[in-house]
């Protein structure tokens, strides 16, 4: 809901593929589905689990170049918000 405050369209980044179709289920059973991106406004990003610990954990940036590659793509879509789901994001940001 913040994201519709800060933007006309959004999408919504995670590094865990089994997050998307919850995510899109509720994108549409709020109501935000309208105010997403057309294209696959739910995206997973391609990161391991492996790859997300070394980021928090170590100088490793894998995670935030592949995070600013998909970004970018959203963006080219009708993006100005970029949501981080799930809770690997806290850590790592």
């Amino acid at each position: 809901m913040l994201a519709q405050t800060l933007g006309r369209r959004f999408a919504v980044l995670t590094v865990h593929e089994g997050y998307v179709p919850m995510i899109e289920r509720s994108i549409t059973v709020y109501g935000a589905l309208p105010r997403a991106i057309n294209r696959n406004p739910m995206r997973n990003f391609g990161m391991t689990i492996d790859n997300a610990v070394a980021a928090a954990t170590s100088s490793d940036d894998t995670f935030l170049r592949e995070f600013t590659k998909v970004t970018k793509q959203c963006i080219a879509d009708g993006a100005d918000v970029i949501i981080a789901g799930g809770q690997l994001f806290g850590p790592i940001f």
